[in-house]
Parts: structure tokens; C-alpha cells; sequence
């Protein structure tokens, strides 16, 4: 069975299980994610609010959800998610590492690093973070920080493209 056959029969299997068990929050996380695998935004989109109606706590869920917010450009409805997200989770860093991101999609870039230190504050090894604060720091002309956070991604994980992009 091929990768796309597999995903379909996943989502199959998944959605006969919300047929049983509607209400079940990591089922609809768990078909969100698949969604995404096949980028079906919007079904994605449906899910995962749905997960959230289940279960407001569940904090991977609308990390993924903002993730399509980016994705299809709307900054601000992903930063609201991943807010949200820091109000009954602050010590997790992966929301204030997006916001980052986002900011400096923006061309917000002192939100930006405000938002990515925070996110290396909470998980120093928080690669992805570490590399776009890396970028921050490019689009500031602070070079010397730029080749810190970026040697500091490429040692953490030497295969992860992004961080040699400087």
C-alpha cells in the first residue's frame, strides 16, 4: 500500500471511529493532522476546531490550527491561536516561537525577537526558533548574532535545512 492509499485509509478508519465516538478530541486531532497530510485545509480546519470544542487544553491542536492560519497567510488568526495557547500553557515554547515566526513574516522583526528569545528561553534546544531568530537578527544587521544562532542551529541539528540558509 502506497503512502497516499495508507493516509486515506487512516482517515477512513478515523472518521468511522467519530462515528462512534463523536466527541472524542484526539480522534479529531488525529484526523486534523491527517487533513493536513493531504493539505485539506479546510477539513483540517474543521477538525481541529472541533478537537478544541472537545478539549480548550489541548494545546497541539491549535499550534496545528495557527500552522494553516500561516500557511495560508492570515498572521493574525495564528497569532490569536498560539496566544490563546501561552494563556493556559506559558511554559510551553512552541506557540511563542510561531508568533516569531509570524512577526517576522510580517516585517514586525523587534516582535519577532521578542517573541523567539522567549521560545529559546523556554527550550534551548528549540531549533526552529533558534534558526528564524538567526534570520531576526539577519534582517537587523546584527551579523554576529545571525552567525551565533545559526552555527548554534546547525550544531543542534546539522540535517535541518533552514539553519544554513544564512
Amino acid at each position: 500500500m502506497n503512502e497516499v492509499n495508507s493516509t486515506e485509509a487512516y482517515i477512513e478508519e478515523l472518521r468511522k471511529q467519530l462515528g462512534e465516538n463523536p466527541g472524542c478530541a484526539l480522534t479529531h486531532y488525529n484526523l486534523g493532522i491527517a487533513l493536513i497530510k493531504q493539505r485539506n485545509w479546510d477539513e483540517a480546519i474543521t477538525e481541529f476546531n472541533c478537537a478544541i470544542n472537545e478539549n480548550p487544553h489541548l494545546a497541539e491542536a491549535y499550534i496545528n490550527l495557527s500552522g494553516i492560519y500561516f500557511q495560508k497567510g492570515e498572521m493574525e488568526k495564528g497569532i490569536d491561536l498560539c496566544r490563546k495557547v501561552i494563556a493556559f500553557r506559558a511554559d510551553f515554547a512552541v506557540p511563542y516561537g510561531n508568533i516569531g515566526f509570524a512577526y517576522l513574516q510580517m516585517g514586525e522583526v523587534e516582535k519577532a525577537i521578542e517573541m523567539l528569545k522567549e521560545a529559546v528561553k523556554k527550550d534551548p534546544m528549540f531549533v526552529q526558533a533558534i534558526s528564524v531568530l538567526g534570520s531576526a537578527y539577519l534582517c537587523q544587521g546584527q551579523i554576529e548574532e545571525c552567525i551565533s544562532h545559526s552555527e548554534k542551529a546547525i550544531k543542534i541539528a546539522p540535517h535541518f535545512a533552514v539553519a544554513h540558509n544564512k
